[in-house]
């Protein structure tokens, strides 16, 4: 643990300047301590504030702890009679204090900052250490002086960009166009910015960022990503029910295709429900002269491409689209009105680049220069390098490549909220989030509108190279656990993508059978290749799934002979569970429920839900199937239930309207028409369209009974 003492003369305080004082600057520090992950006591003399020492930020927040204690210090000097601050790495707090009290008399510096041995050694490469006549002399931290006072925001900001984007924009959004492509000066541009600038412009006009993703890992992507809730409540408020409610329909597919990370294409009808939902809030937005900047529109997925494409060349919709960087457009959209930019002058280009570059001297401020020419659209440097970011990334703390890392990681697949949160976990607080994106934005690395985008050129290479082989095994280590937290909150489907992702990790068998399941069971049709990443065993059990889901009687037998190379804990259970459906399919209702049978006895504790529900369900339909409705009912209930805990609507659907179909042959009628509405929940939720219409059919045989 690494402890930051604050030790202050109260007496001296209270001859000088009364009592608030040094408590009020107690309550700054513990603000300070908090805000960067480390934890402060309850007392106020001596303060202390407590960092761990071990994790892969760790050692870092606490030397921007140190420099901003540093800084609160000197802020209160006029008022204060004397304040030492003392670092010391220690097991525990009682060790600390001692050597707080033994540093703090052995200097006579009323306002120092002392370090230990100890510390020195642990802080080492983020201090330069300095002894000045046999005294050490304060001096910030690295991270604070490796850039100077340099500034590639500069290059960004309207007022002293050489860009002249910003001033001709009034007049591009004034003509009549659908698609149009700057052309002519090209420097790495902020979308983000060009956003705000245009929103500036013209308030009233909606504006998104359509920004190709590092990795395309949703299927309607970037839609996916910008429109999130507050977008599609500003969308759907002013519109008439009657168009509210049709947009409302289909809701439930596109926030599917949201959940959808790392999922394979999904189903025909799960992407017409995509499109359809997709068209009407562009219909919308078009309605109020929406404009949509894009940005390597060619790392679009496929499904985003073809949809914008089918637009424009039907007519369809009124919102435009401006091509903003150099990439090429996706021949299927066609031509696009090609807007001149005029290339700056090299004496203003010159001019914005001093600006930005500041104070900065020696070999900082040449690796900085050939960045930010880069940025400028100096077409040598943007060549070089992913645009000279390598040099430039060798300034900075080791710790600004995990987090660069980690951007390249949760780029297209994280909101904002959910990046946060990932970085969270891996040990960095928003706080020292914040100080490390100060970094990348100050040397054009990452936007400085939108500081969760990287500034372009910039590639994943260079981000993996500077990382190094065990910061990139670290944050990929956490990026998987995240992925999984968040299927675990029902966040994210399961699906084979995410599977491939995360890896096969035996301990996490609700994830292995659920996302086995969802694909094998998906209602896309004719896929029989096995995914290569999957073991035998798993493989196995795809492969019966997928040709049960098929249809294809001869592959299911064949994939039920070979059940011998399931292994695992639940093994016995799943061969039951393929023996129940397999004779189930065939008619054989006393062989399926004996499998089902031997599935339920074999289950043991903490078993996947999905293996449990099925193993029950299996039960219930053997059940209906031999005419015994009572006890189809109870098996029907249990699976029902559990399902609805372990919140999987697919099984929740199967579950309730195989019970609503017993209620119904009891002449539960009533009953079977409240069970049937669950069953309706789940399968709207799924945007099943074939699942909805077997339901609408049972509720109209019931009315007819009713």
């Amino acid at each position: 643990m690494i402890y930051c003492g604050v030790i202050i003369d109260y007496i001296s305080q209270l001859e000088r300047i009364g009592r608030q004082v040094a408590p009020t600057l107690i309550a700054e520090m513990r603000t300070i301590a908090s805000d960067l992950g480390g934890s402060a006591g309850s007392k106020n003399t001596p303060f202390v504030a407590t960092f761990p020492d071990t994790g892969s930020f760790d050692r870092f927040l606490a030397a921007v702890t140190i420099s901003r204690f540093k800084l609160a210090i000197n802020d209160a000097k006029a008022a204060l009679q004397g304040a030492c601050l003392v670092v010391h790495r220690a097991e525990t707090i009682d060790d600390a204090l001692f050597v707080f009290e033994t540093l703090r008399l052995s200097t006579e510096e009323p306002y120092g900052v002392i370090f230990s041995k100890e510390a020195r050694s642990a802080l080492d490469s983020y201090f330069g250490f300095e002894l000045s006549e046999g005294e050490e002399r304060w001096t910030p931290p690295l991270h604070e002086l490796c850039l100077a006072d340099a500034d590639a925001s500069k290059l960004l900001a309207e007022e002293h960009s050489p860009d002249g984007l910003f001033a001709a924009l009034p007049d591009i959004l004034a003509k009549r166009w659908r698609l149009a492509r700057i052309e002519g000066y090209r420097p790495s541009r902020s979308v983000a910015g060009i956003a705000e600038a245009t929103r500036n412009s013209i308030p009233d006009m909606p504006v998104i960022a359509l920004q190709s993703a590092h990795v395309a890992a949703r299927s309607f992507s970037p839609f996916t990503e910008v429109l999130d809730e507050t977008l599609l409540a500003s969308i759907m408020n002013p519109l008439s029910a009657e168009l509210r409610s049709e947009i409302e329909a289909f809701l439930p597919a596109f926030r599917s295709a949201v959940t959808g990370t790392y999922a394979d294409v999904p189903d025909e009808a799960l992407r017409q429900g995509c499109e359809s939902f997709l068209n009407l809030a562009l219909d919308a937005l078009g309605e109020r002269n929406a404009v949509l900047l894009c940005t390597k529109p060619t790392g679009f997925p496929a499904g985003t491409v073809s949809l914008i494409a089918d637009r424009l060349a039907t007519g369809r919709g009124a919102e435009r689209y401006l091509v903003c960087d150099a990439s090429r457009l996706p021949d299927s959209w066609g031509e696009a009105l090609p807007v001149h930019i005029e290339a700056p002058s090299p004496d203003r280009i010159v001019s914005s680049m001093e600006r930005a570059l500041g104070s900065s001297t020696g070999q900082v401020r040449n690796r900085l220069k050939h960045r930010f020419a880069a940025l400028c659209g100096h077409r040598k440097a943007a060549r070089h390098e992913s645009g000279c970011a390598a040099p430039v990334l060798s300034l900075l703390p080791r710790e600004v490549t995990l987090f660069l890392y980690g951007l390249l990681l949760a780029d297209g697949v994280l909101d904002a909220a959910q990046t946060v949160e990932f970085f969270l976990r891996m040990g960095l607080p928003p706080g020292g989030a914040r100080v490390l994106q100060d970094l990348l934005v100050r040397a054009g690395l990452v936007d400085p509108v939108d500081r969760l985008k990287f500034r372009r050129p910039l590639e994943a290479d260079i981000i993996v190279a500077a990382a190094g082989t065990d910061g990139v095994a670290f944050v990929e280590s956490e990026y998987r656990s995240y992925l999984i937290c968040l299927y675990e909150r029902k966040l994210i489907r399961p699906s084979l993508g995410l599977l491939a992702r995360v890896g096969e990790q035996l301990e996490k068998e609700s994830l292995l059978y659920d996302s086995i399941f969802s694909d094998a069971l998906s209602a896309r049709t004719g896929t029989t290749e096995l995914p290569g990443f999957l073991s035998p065993s798993f493989a196995a059990i795809h492969r019966f799934w997928s040709a049960l889901s098929r249809g294809d009687r001869d592959a299911c037998e064949v994939a039920a002979a070979g059940d011998g190379v399931i292994g695992g804990i639940r093994a016995n259970t799943v061969r039951g569970l393929i023996k129940a459906e397999l004779a189930y399919a065939q008619g054989d209702a006393d062989r399926s429920a004996k499998g089902a049978r031997e599935a339920l006895l074999a289950i043991g504790k903490g078993a996947p839900v999905k293996l449990e529900v099925r193993a029950h369900r299996m039960m219930g339909l053997s059940s209906l199937a031999a005419g015994r409705y009572s006890e189809a009912s109870d098996y029907l209930g249990n699976a029902l239930d559990l399902s609805e805990s372990g919140g999987d609507d697919h099984e929740r659907f199967m579950a309730a309207y195989a019970r609503a179909i017993g209620e119904f042959m009891t002449g539960a009628l009533v009953r079977s028409l409240n069970i049937i509405a669950q069953a309706s929940e789940s399968a709207s939720r799924l945007f099943r369209v074939d699942a909805l219409a077997a339901i609408e059919f049972l509720r109209g045989r019931i009315d007819l009974e009713l």
